[in-house]
């Protein structure tokens, strides 16, 4: 039996995504700014130096994710009421004023 997906689930599933990778970015920024008692030279230390390295300004990446997220989901709605009206038969876009 096949399975409907529309695009607007799609697009409810990526800001999903979006919403995850925003939380994810948020821990791992936490665990690195962690006060670690970590003796000089341990390769613990050269790890958590590395993992700062790889996440620069944190806050703007989890708020470009949030945002994305936020972004996918009004796109999300937009899509299911053009298919609303399409299903219808309303295919014009109303006039206003």
């Amino acid at each position: 039996m096949p399975v409907l997906v529309t695009k607007a689930d799609v697009l409810d599933h990526l800001a999903k995504i979006c919403d995850q990778m925003a939380v994810g970015i948020e821990m791992a920024s936490m665990l690195i700014d962690l006060p670690l008692s970590l003796p000089r030279g341990s390769d613990t230390e050269k790890l958590v130096a590395v993992w700062k390295s790889k996440l620069p300004a944190p806050d703007l990446q989890i708020e470009a994710a949030r945002s994305a997220g936020k972004m996918l989901s009004h796109l999300a709605s937009e899509e299911r009421i053009v298919a609303a009206r399409t299903a219808a038969g309303q295919t014009r876009e109303p006039t206003r004023g």
